[in-house]
């Protein structure tokens, strides 16, 4: 979700790895070349969320998305129930459901 992560870690990624990225926060044409790489402006979906904070909640949609089933939307949504703080379990729902359909129409694209 930063520029210095990527350049840090992007490299270990094996050929056709899957690299996403804040692309608010990321120049894409930095990245390597073997990754399949997708990006979403989790911090823009946050902020018209009006908490910043739920980027990572977001992300963590857009991640389960793309991931091909390697852990289901369900098994996520519950975990993200459980322990989230308080009060914000709705907040924290609507981010991961932001971040799964911008997965979705990501992956529409291919």
């Amino acid at each position: 979700m930063s520029q210095p992560a990527c350049e840090k870690y992007a490299c270990e990624l094996k050929e056709g790895g899957l690299l996403l990225y804040e692309s608010s926060l990321v120049d894409a044409k930095r990245l390597p070349s073997h990754a399949k790489k997708f990006g979403i402006d989790a911090t823009h979906i946050a902020e018209q969320m009006g908490k910043r904070m739920v980027l990572n909640i977001v992300m963590m949609g857009f991640f389960t998305s793309l991931a091909g089933g390697l852990v289901s939307k369900d098994a996520v949504s519950k975990a993200i129930a459980d322990l989230v703080p308080p009060g914000t379990a709705k907040l924290n729902q609507d981010a991961f459901l932001r971040g799964f359909e911008a997965g979705e129409k990501a992956k529409s694209t291919i």
